[in-house]
């Protein structure tokens, strides 16, 4: 965990934001999810392209997360999760 989102970004943005984790020691942490490539604002006059990270709060990785997204320059969203409980748990 932490789910890594990304909207309004093409398939081929999106391998960039996921192979700048190539060699983070958190990366079989991650969850990679990929929404919709078309995301508008409310008045639709421009695309809307963001990120968002949907850590735990126990998660001690957000810092790096931040600086390895910080050179793709795309917006990012934090949404913590206050509660996560694991498949059988």
């Amino acid at each position: 965990m932490p789910d890594i989102q990304m909207f309004g970004i093409s398939r081929v943005r999106a391998a960039a934001v996921e192979a700048v984790f190539d060699t983070a020691p958190y990366k079989d942490a991650l969850t990679f999810i990929h929404g919709s490539e078309s995301v508008w604002g409310a008045d639709y006059s421009k695309p809307q392209r963001f990120v968002r990270i949907s850590p735990t709060r126990e998660f001690k990785g957000l810092g790096d997360i931040i600086e390895r997204l910080r050179p793709l320059n795309i917006d990012i969203e934090i949404m913590y999760l206050d509660e996560f409980i694991p498949a059988g748990g």
